[in-house]
């Protein structure tokens, strides 16, 4: 009988047998909507003179996606930068298949108006082996749109009608002599996004053009669940503006959509 997605229980722990001070730390990972993991085997083919072809398999590769609701800020530890500035690895169970030497390449925050607060993981990993299936349950409620407040630059005034915020670093397999990879190169990471907005102006469509000595500026995405209490600040550290895309039609305001790059990002308490 094929496994249904209403009977599998997902977990993720942080730096399992670490000495982090997440170490061994079971998140609350939300609502969980899609899990995605694959596997491959790289073929290389070799052709010679006479019509000769040989082909050997030489490398495998493992990777998983991951997508659910916020319910506790707990779970964006997971793909941030936390020790010596590299991701936490993590140990991943999808129900009886547990992922171990996991860590994430890329990891998207994102809400919109009427809409839940989404996070999605997409990574590496470096082997997995059948276990039983965690124990889940979710206590609390995710986080909606609503329950924010938006400061960019210091302005909260504007009408935010969406954002999305994404992690990515660069991520490589390590064989030396093995077909299976033997660890995980990790290479510098940078945080994006972009922020639609209710313009009163065109000249917000011109903040993609930015002076060679414009001041950087911090955004903050402030959350409190009225329902659970729960809380979450996710501050973006020395901002720019890379580009801004307006856009208007009969029926509609001008919207414009501005995208940004951040020297930084924390996932904290409201303050």
């Amino acid at each position: 009988m094929a496994l249904s997605g209403a009977t599998i229980q997902p977990k993720i722990t942080l730096d399992p047998g670490g000495s982090t001070s997440y170490a061994n730390t079971a998140v609350e990972v939300g609502v969980v909507k899609s899990l995605t993991p694959s596997s491959s085997t790289t073929v290389v083919t070799e052709t010679g003179i006479g019509g000769i072809s040989k082909k050997r398999l030489s490398a495998q590769e493992f990777n998983f996606g991951w997508e659910g609701l916020i319910t506790n800020r707990d779970v964006l530890n997971a793909g941030l930068a936390l020790d010596s500035n590299l991701p936490l690895t993590l140990e991943i169970q999808m129900h009886t298949e547990k992922l171990t030497g996991a860590k994430v390449q890329s990891m998207s925050i994102s809400g919109s108006e009427g809409e839940a607060l989404r996070y999605s993981l997409e990574g590496k990993f470096l082997s997995s082996s059948t276990t039983s299936a965690p124990t889940y349950s979710l206590e609390n409620t995710f986080f909606v749109y609503s329950d924010g407040t938006i400061t960019i630059g210091g302005d909260s005034s504007m009408t935010v009608k969406s954002f999305e915020v994404t992690v990515s670093r660069n991520i490589d397999f390590v064989y030396g002599t093995s077909l299976a990879p033997t660890s995980l190169d990790v290479g510098s990471t940078t945080v994006s996004g972009s922020v639609e907005i209710e313009a009163d102006s065109f000249a917000d469509a011109m903040d993609g053009a930015v002076a060679a000595d414009a001041v950087d500026f911090d955004i903050t995405l402030s959350f409190t669940n009225p329902i659970t209490s729960e809380t979450m600040l996710i501050t973006l550290g020395d901002c720019q503006f890379s580009s801004a895309e307006g856009s208007v039609d009969p029926d509609s305001s001008l919207i414009v959509t501005k995208s940004f790059n951040a020297d930084t990002i924390t996932v904290a308490a409201v303050a």
